[in-house]
Formats: C-alpha cells, sequence, structure tokens
C-alpha cells in the first residue's frame, strides 16, 4: 500500500521514543545480527535511505555526520550497507540523529512533532476530508499537547465535547410498547388510531399537571393493547419518532456548531451518532466531530478490509507539524468496508445496508457490521492510538506493531485519554436498553456535567425526564400549585403564596415525586438494575438543594414530539454557551477549599467595605467642621471690626439691648450691651482658629484619609480579584490549586498592605463583630444584598424616610422624578427574584447581566449626580461672588471677606464633592463599557463563548472598576497579573493627585504625612471625593 499516496514533499519520519540506539561497538553488533535484521528489514514500510538524507537536508542535518557511521571504515562500510539489514540499521540511524538533530535546532517543532503521526484522508462514498492522528499508546497526553495538535489543525480548542449516551438500536424502530402506552406519546398515538381507523380514548395532550389523577387513563400496558399488537400502529409511532428525534439531533448540532462545541465518539458508536450521520448526509449541520479508538483493537484486527485500511492509513502518516497539515495531499481510502454490496460478512446489511440492523448492543449479533469494524467514519477528526513495535534492542520504534491486538473489544482500557483533557463534557442521553444507563446518567449528573435528556425516548431517560420535570416545578410562576401532587397537607397548610423555591425544594416528597414517574411510565420493560429507586430520587434532591443553579443551567430535557426545532436550538444554545465558558474552571466548583475561598473573600469585603464608611464618615465630618468654623470664624472677625466701629460712637457704649421671649406663662428677656458682644467674639475668635488647629492636627497625625483611601481601594480590589477568579480568567486561569494558592496570596498581599498604612487586622475584626461576620454570606440572598448596598448603592434595609441615609433618599428622589426606577438591573434584586449559587463558575452572559450592566447604570446614575452637585455649588459661588461685587459697590467692603469666605468655601466643596476629574474619570469609564455592550450585542454566539471574548472582556471592566476606584480614593492601584494590550491607556483617566509610583507596591503606602488637609487646601490623597 506504501505507493498509493506521498504528501507532495518528503517529510523528515518520526525518530524513535528513545532519544537514540545505543550501540557501543556498531562492527561487532552489525556482524553478529545480519539475519535478524534482514527479517526486520523485510516487514518494514518506511521511506527511503535517500528520503532520509533528503529530509535531513531540509532541517539543516548533515548525513555525513553521522557518528555511528562515521565510526567505521570507508572500504568495510560500503560493503555493509549493500546487505538489506544493513541499510535498515544505517537508515534508522540517520533518521535518529536526524530528527535528533532537528529536534534541537532552535525554533524546531519540538514535544508531539516527534510523537505523534498525521495522516490526511478521504473515504470512497462518504463525503469530506478528515484528519487522523496517530498516538503511541504509552504516551501522556496533556492539555497543551491537545492545543498544539488544534493549532498544528487551524482549530480553536473546543469549548465543550459532546458525547451520546445510547444504545445501538436502529432510529425505526426505538419506541416500546410502554413508551407508545405513556401519556407523552398518548396524543400522536391517537392522531394515528384515527387515521387508522381503530378506537381510541379522548384525546389527551400529555399535561399530566393540568389533570385530575383520579380521572386520568392508566398507562399500565395490557395484552390486547393496540400499542403492543396492532404493527401499522407501531410502524407509524416508529417512522414519527425516529423524524422527531432527527430534528432534535439537528438542533443540538447546530447549536453545538454556534457555541463551538464538538462532537465525541469513543471506540463504541451510538444511535446518537448514527442520527448525526444522517444530517451529514443531507448537508443540515457542520459541527466538528471527533472520534477516538485503538489502531490494533480486536473488532478492526479481526477483519481483514478494516485491518487493512488502518495499517495504510499508517503507512502514510507521517510526523505532525503545521507544515505537514496544510501541504499533505488527502489519501483516499476505498469505501468497499461501507458498501452492503461488498462487505457481506453480516446478513443485515448484505441485505438492508444501514436502513435496518436487528442488534440493540454491542453482542455477538453485531459482529462483522461495518459499524462495529471500524470508528467512526464521518468523524472530522480521528485519534488513534497504536502500539509501538519493539526494535532490535528492545527499545519501541515509530512502527506499529501489527502482530498486536487488544484483549477485548473497544477495550477502553488500552487508550490513554479521557475527553475532559481536552474540554469540558456535556452529554445527550437517547433511550435505549443500554446498560448501566442509569449508573452514567446520575454520574454525569452528580459531576455537575451539562446533559441533554431526550424526552418520551425510552426507558431511563424517560424516568429521569419525569423526575426532572417535577422538580423544575419548584421553579414555576405558580410555583406552589405546580409543586402541590408532591407535597404533604402540612407543608401545604405551612407555605404560602410567597414561598421561595429554596423552601419548594425542602418541602418537595421523594416518594411522592417516585409515585408520580412510576404512575406516568410503565417501567415494566425495563431491566430491575435500570429503574429508578427512592434511594436514586433522594440523592437527585440532595444535589439539587445543594446546587440549584448547577441544576437549572446544565439539565435540560428536551421532548422532541412537542417542542419545535428552533425552540430546541434556541434552549440548547444558551445551555451550551453558559456551560462551555468553563473551560478555565473544569475541575468541581464545589470543593471545600473553593467554598472556603469564595466565603472569605466576600467577609474580607465586607470587612472592609464597613471600614471605609466608618472612616469616610470621619474625614467627612472633620473636613466639613473644618470649613464651616473657618467660615464662621471669618463672618466674627468681620462683626468684631464692625462692632469696634460702632464703640467709637458715645452715644451706642452704654446702650443695653433687650429681647424677651414668651415661655408659657412667663416672659423671658435678656438684656446685653454692645461691649458684652465685643467680649464674647474676642473669646470665640480665639477659640475657633484653636479648634481649626486641633482638627487639622488630629486630620493630619491619624492620616484619616489615607487609610480611608487605602481601605477603599483594598475593597474594590477585593471585588476585582473575586469576579476575575470565578470566571477563571488571568491571572487565576491555570489548574485549580494553582488558582487558589494565587488567590490566596493576593488577599494575603491586600491585608498585609493594609498594615503598612496603620489598618490592622484586629481593627477589621472589630468593625465585622456586631454583623455577624462569621456566619456571612449564609446564601445567595444575603450576599446580593451586600453587594447592590456596598457595590451599587442600594440600600433596602432601611426606611426612605430616614434621613441619613442619603442614597436611598437620593434614588427615591430620583424615582419619583422619572416616574419610574431607572435602574433596570434592579429587577435583579428583587426578592421574587432566586438567587444565584454564589460558589458557581461566572460566563461571559452571567458576566454581562450581574456586573457590566449594573455598572453602566450606576456610573450612568452617578455622572448625573455628579453634574447636578457641580451645578448647584457653582450657582452658590457665583451668586456670592456677585454678592461680594454688590457690597464693594454699595459702601458695605466691610462684609466683602464673608461674601469670599463663602466664595472660597463653595469652590473647596465643588473640587471634594465632585472633582472634574472624577467626572472625567467616570465617564470615560461609563462609555467604555457602553462600548463593551455594543460589541457583545454585535458578536455572534461563538464569539460570545469563546473563551478569549469571556477574558478580554472581564479583564477591561474589572481594570475600569479598579482605574475609577484609584481616581475616586487618590489611592494607587496594586500591580495585577494582566496584560497590558487587554487594556487601552484611555480608558485610565490619569489624575494629578494621583501618585505616580516607579518602586512597585511599597510607595503605595509611603505618603507624607505632613500635608494639612482642608477645604481650602485640599489632597486628594488623603480626603475622599464625594459620597457614592
Amino acid at each position: 500500500h506504501k505507493g498509493a499516496a506521498s504528501p507532495p514533499e518528503p517529510v523528515a519520519p518520526t525518530r524513535p521514543r528513545n532519544e537514540s540506539f545505543e550501540i557501543e561497538d556498531p562492527g561487532e553488533r552489525l556482524e553478529g545480527q545480519p539475519l535478524l535484521l534482514e527479517e526486520r528489514a523485510s516487514g518494514q514500510h518506511r521511506n527511503t535511505t535517500a528520503q532520509c538524507a533528503h529530509a535531513g537536508h531540509r532541517s539543516g542535518c548533515n548525513p555525513q555526520d553521522s557518528m555511528f557511521l562515521g565510526s567505521l571504515p570507508e572500504t568495510h562500510q560500503t560493503g555493509l550497507l549493500n546487505d538489506d539489514g544493513l541499510q535498515e540499521l544505517a537508515r534508522r540511524l540517520k533518521e535518529s540523529q536526524c530528527a535528533g538533530y532537528a529536534e534541537s535546532m532552535p525554533g524546531s517543532s519540538s514535544g508531539y512533532t516527534t510523537e505523534l503521526r498525521y495522516t490526511k484522508f478521504m473515504i470512497g462514498g462518504i463525503p469530506g476530508v478528515k484528519h487522523a492522528v496517530f498516538i503511541p499508546d504509552n504516551l501522556k497526553l496533556t492539555h497543551s499537547v491537545l492545543e498544539q495538535v488544534c493549532e498544528a489543525l487551524d482549530k480553536e480548542m473546543p469549548s465543550m465535547l459532546l458525547c451520546g449516551m445510547s444504545s445501538l438500536c436502529h432510529p425505526a424502530k426505538m419506541s416500546t410498547p410502554q413508551l407508545r402506552k405513556c401519556r407523552g406519546f398518548r396524543q400522536l398515538m391517537n392522531d394515528s388510531k384515527s387515521t387508522l381507523g381503530i378506537p381510541s380514548a379522548a384525546v389527551d395532550d400529555g399535561s399530566w399537571f393540568c389533570k385530575n389523577p383520579g380521572s386520568e387513563d392508566s398507562t399500565e400496558l395490557q395484552v390486547n393493547d393496540p400499542e403492543l399488537t396492532h404493527k401499522p400502529l407501531i410502524d407509524v409511532a416508529n417512522r414519527v419518532l425516529e423524524k422527531k428525534v432527527g430534528c432534535t439531533i439537528r438542533s443540538i448540532a447546530s447549536a453545538a456548531y454556534w457555541t463551538n462545541v464538538w462532537t465525541y465518539t469513543g471506540p463504541r458508536i451510538t444511535n446518537f451518532e448514527v442520527f448525526l450521520q444522517q444530517c451529514l448526509e443531507n448537508n443540515e449541520t457542520d459541527v466538528f466531530k471527533m472520534a477516538v479508538g485503538h489502531c490494533q483493537d480486536r473488532a478492526y484486527m479481526e477483519a481483514d478490509m478494516s485491518r487493512n485500511l488502518m495499517r495504510y492509513l499508517f503507512d502514510n502518516s507521517h510526523s505532525m507539524s503545521p507544515e505537514v497539515v496544510s501541504a499533505m495531499t488527502p489519501v483516499n481510502l476505498q469505501g468497499d468496508l461501507w458498501h452492503p454490496g461488498k462487505n457481506t460478512q453480516h446478513p443485515d446489511f448484505a441485505e438492508h445496508g444501514f436502513d435496518y440492523w436487528s442488534f440493540e448492543s454491542y453482542d455477538e449479533t453485531s459482529h462483522g457490521h461495518p459499524l462495529t469494524q471500524w470508528p467512526w467514519p464521518h468523524a472530522d477528526l480521528l485519534l488513534l492510538f497504536y502500539r509501538e513495535e519493539q526494535g532490535i534492542d528492545g527499545r519501541p520504534t515509530s512502527d506499529a506493531d501489527w502482530d498486536f491486538m487488544t484483549k477485548t473489544r473497544y477495550d477502553q482500557d488500552v487508550i490513554p485519554f479521557t475527553p475532559d483533557l481536552l474540554a469540558p463534557v456535556g452529554y445527550v442521553f437517547i433511550g435505549g436498553k443500554e446498560a448501566l444507563m442509569k449508573k452514567k446518567l446520575l454520574q454525569a449528573m452528580r459531576a455537575g456535567s451539562p446533559m441533554v435528556i431526550l424526552e418520551n425516548t425510552p426507558n431511563v431517560p424517560k424516568q429521569v425526564s419525569l423526575l426532572v420535570q417535577a422538580v423544575q416545578c419548584v421553579w414555576q410562576r405558580n410555583a406552589l400549585d405546580a409543586c402541590r401532587p408532591f407535597l404533604d397537607d402540612a407543608t401545604l397548610a405551612r407555605l404560602g403564596r410567597d414561598t421561595s423555591s429554596t423552601e419548594l425544594l425542602e418541602s418537595l416528597l421523594p416518594s411522592k415525586i417516585l409515585a408520580h414517574v412510576e404512575k406516568e411510565f410503565d417501567s415494566s420493560g425495563m431491566e430491575e438494575t435500570e429503574k429508578l429507586t427512592l434511594s436514586d430520587v433522594v440523592g437527585m434532591m440532595d444535589l439539587v438543594r445543594r446546587r440549584p443553579q448547577v441544576f437549572k443551567e446544565r439539565v435540560c430535557v428536551i421532548d422532541p414530539l412537542r417542542t419545535s426545532p428552533d425552540q430546541t436550538a434556541a434552549q440548547l444554545t444558551t445551555v451550551f454557551n453558559c456551560s462551555s465558558q468553563l473551560s478555565g474552571t473544569r475541575e468541581l466548583h464545589c470543593t471545600a477549599v473553593h467554598r472556603s475561598l469564595v466565603t472569605k473573600s466576600w467577609r474580607l469585603h465586607r470587612r472592609l467595605a464597613e471600614r471605609a464608611k466608618q472612616l469616610r464618615g470621619l474625614v467627612a465630618m472633620l473636613t466639613a467642621s473644618i470649613g464651616i468654623v473657618m467660615v464662621v470664624a471669618t463672618t466674627l472677625a468681620v462683626c468684631s471690626v464692625a462692632i469696634r466701629l460702632k464703640e467709637k460712637e458715645v452715644h451706642y457704649r452704654n446702650v443695653d439691648y433687650n429681647i424677651s421671649a414668651p415661655v408659657k406663662n412667663d416672659i423671658v428677656e435678656f438684656s446685653f450691651s454692645i461691649h458684652e458682644v465685643s467680649l464674647l467674639l474676642r473669646f470665640s475668635l480665639l477659640a475657633l482658629p484653636i479648634s481649626v488647629g486641633l482638627m487639622t492636627t488630629l486630620q493630619s497625625h491619624f492620616q484619616i484619609g489615607h487609610k480611608w483611601a487605602s481601605v477603599h481601594m483594598a475593597a474594590d480590589e477585593t471585588v476585582s480579584d473575586i469576579y476575575r477568579y470565578l470566571a477563571g480568567v488571568r491571572p487565576y486561569n491555570q489548574s485549580q490549586a494553582m488558582n487558589q494558592r494565587r488567590f490566596m496570596r493576593r488577599l494575603e498581599t491586600m491585608v498585609k498592605h493594609l498594615s503598612f498604612a496603620g489598618i490592622n487586622e484586629d481593627d477589621l475584626i472589630a468593625v465585622a463583630g456586631s454583623l455577624e461576620d462569621d456566619l456571612f454570606p449564609q446564601d445567595g440572598r444575603a450576599l446580593e444584598n451586600h453587594v447592590s448596598e456596598y457595590l451599587y448603592g442600594i440600600r433596602k434595609t432601611r426606611l426612605c424616610g430616614w434621613l441619613p441615609d442619603c442614597q436611598c433618599f437620593s434614588s427615591l428622589m430620583s424615582s419619583c422624578r422619572h416616574g419610574h426606577d431607572k435602574y433596570s438591573w434592579s429587577v435583579l434584586l428583587m426578592e421574587d427574584q432566586e438567587p444565584r449559587d454564589i460558589f458557581a463558575p461566572i460566563t461571559a452572559d452571567i458576566y454581562m447581566e450581574i456586573r457590566v450592566a449594573a455598572l453602566r447604570r450606576y456610573y450612568g446614575e452617578w455622572v448625573r449626580r455628579l453634574n447636578s452637585t457641580r451645578a448647584v455649588l457653582h450657582t452658590v459661588l457665583v451668586v456670592s461672588l456677585c454678592i461680594g461685587a454688590g457690597l464693594g459697590a454699595s459702601k458695605c467692603s466691610l462684609w466683602i471677606p464673608v461674601a469670599l469666605a463663602l466664595a472660597t468655601f463653595s469652590s473647596s466643596v465643588i473640587n471634594w464633592l465632585a472633582p472634574p476629574e472624577m467626572v472625567s474619570a467616570v465617564c470615560s469609564a461609563m462609555t467604555t463599557l457602553n462600548n463593551l455592550d455594543l460589541r457583545w450585542q454585535g458578536s455572534g454566539i461563538r464569539d460570545r463563548s469563546s473563551t478569549r471574548t469571556k477574558e478580554h472582556l472581564i479583564c477591561i471592566t474589572e481594570r475600569l472598576w479598579c482605574a475609577v476606584a484609584s481616581t475616586y480614593s487618590g489611592f494607587s492601584m496594586t500591580p495585577e497579573e494582566v496584560d497590558e494590550e487587554l487594556f487601552d491607556e484611555r480608558m485610565l483617566v490619569k489624575s494629578s493627585r494621583v501618585d505616580t509610583r516607579s518602586s512597585g507596591a511599597s510607595r503605595s503606602v509611603s505618603r507624607s504625612a505632613s500635608i494639612v488637609v482642608t477645604p481650602y487646601g485640599r489632597s486628594g490623597t488623603t480626603t475622599p471625593y464625594a459620597p457614592a
């Protein structure tokens, strides 16, 4: 077969697994084993020595430099090379030397290129060009190697692998008597009976929750039922079910294509691949398909036709590299194995082809059928493992040992590959008589894997779909009425209309759910080990109660008989898009370490936010007090001067002033003179400057503004790191253990930097002492309330009438002005909305919903408040200046300092509450977020589900969040492990008040303590701008 096809240019063969043949004495070894070498050379199907020399020339290797051949005498070497066995050894030595030299060359391909072999091929009668990658079965694959394989094939890494779980039953005979008798088939069977003239009961639409249980028809199968005996009726049901399931599989394939999901097929083919094959033959899908198998599997090696095809394909393979993949011409394989006229080993295939077969599993009756003799031929990529042949020194070579075959057919143990190594794995469960179907389904649900269950398909999927639909009633609009059949009377009396889904989940009775499943589907045709038991229902309910969000997002039940293809595609696109973005967090997120880290990080943020709130209030009080006292002191000083001028007049010196005020039945009178007022003013002018000096000294000594800035910045950076960690983006895109260690170090570094700024951990613990901090967050609702209050300024725990709650009062006034709440994202925080799982990974869709949309509204409202504040204060400033000008023009120039003091105070308040750089920073952040949202809305599903898009989106948003916080507090950001190209520098509005750090994080806490902070001479490094 070697000469049938070859690549367009010779390619250097793969070197053996070992680096070289360590022959100490070449001459002695050559003379000692000539016979063995001749036998070995006669069975080889490799390139010639000239090809190897040419390949060595291409890679920069000089064949004359071989240390083995160079050690022989020239005259003796020529004679030796005339022997076939010695030529083979010389060729191998040159291969080893050339490959080793090429591997050591700078920039040369390494890793998989020296281990993996590749060929491109086409199969006669089967459309499409296919790729085969041959991998030694003792080679341990890693994620990086698979990334290199995808790079060589010019394919993006899949976001998820979709695996079919079903039997090998032919699509034309999938229905069973019990399935045809169940309520899901009732409408179809009634229509079919009416068409065939068979008497039937009243038409039933199959909606079990709308019926009175006492009036339902029994689903128990009787001996004389037409569903069991009437062949035309059975044929109609089978044909309809085949077409409906085929449409559903086509929708699944379309959703997989749009979300960059590959299908995965193991050594055993199921009817999921058979349905998918029908879609491919009709050119109805472009989903990428991958199959895995072993070249020397007993099922392939026992048939001469499949054995020869596999060997021919291997002999035309070459060392894998991107250049080989792009330059190779496809090898043409004959399609005789899949032609019923030429492959007559199996009687069903010889007679019917692929239109019919009688077997339903991989038993003796299936042997000889093409489905069982070759990996799925419609796959686009075949990962074929092979057993290497042993060399003359007992070491493995790059050739395949075609005398070897696996111990059993479809031996999974000899394939060192698990699909979750490449990407997260999802499953499509289709009913059939598949062994261990229940075990596989429950394992996938426990692992939190995405799964699609086709309802109204036989046996286990039908039972589990009924169970899942019963549990999903807790999330319906009228959840209490929908769950009524699964609750006892005492629970119904206790629960109210406003009962949450969590309470309903806790109240559901597994025994009643199991009774409902047994009533809706007759399980008499199932194996006892495959039937759902009470322990199975209890275990599944426990999983749902622990991880309700995972259950809602990753378990999807599709009814092929009722759901339209468009609805199926839309629903599955959402499921795949949400689940496929977990490539950065492939490990289970329910581990104790993960839950502890997330809980402690939000707890730390709560402590930091509370401490920052206290410090900000203290700074605001001191700063406002200093400003007001200085304005009052200025006013009193002017008054003192005016009184002294009046005292010079003789008739004012001895004048007494009386003030009376009625109090109940008496009158209180006060009498004072100008002289007494003058003494009081002198004392006030002495006390007020002293108080200003004391407050300024306290503010400067304790560095309250600097402490607030550092705590506020640490709190915002903690939030940013939490979102990055849950999303699995840089720097938390490594393994689970690495991400956890890095996240823990990040939190410890923040607390350490706070200690440099004078904030001890004991202070944070003391702040949280009255907050039940050890129990926070108890659930998703508590965390949502915390996020809405401390991140986005929505407080629901106070009455709007409480004036100290300025944010809530402002929100109320805004609502009154606009007629409705402008926070569209506040719907997410309503009491009747279900909280999210606080430990679940975050996808791009979820991030846009809970983070980007909230920030856009929050920044927009913040900009409007800043502009309104600036407009009011500028008006006060202008009015004060106008009053000062009027005083100067009206012979009252003595009072001009008071007007100027008010104007100066207004100007300082403007720079304190609404500085221009703050407005610019928030406007820039809001513009960037709006642009991100526009790009998100205009991108396709494949772009949205890609890891690159998620990382780009989250990194930019969190950098914006930290940049705004840095401008707001005047505190520098801590360096982050994020590439600078992900962040546009114009998004970060540099303020002149932000320190320029050139020596890392150490300078972020080494600030001057000698700066005097007042509203008149404000330093942005120590004083907040405005309460958000």
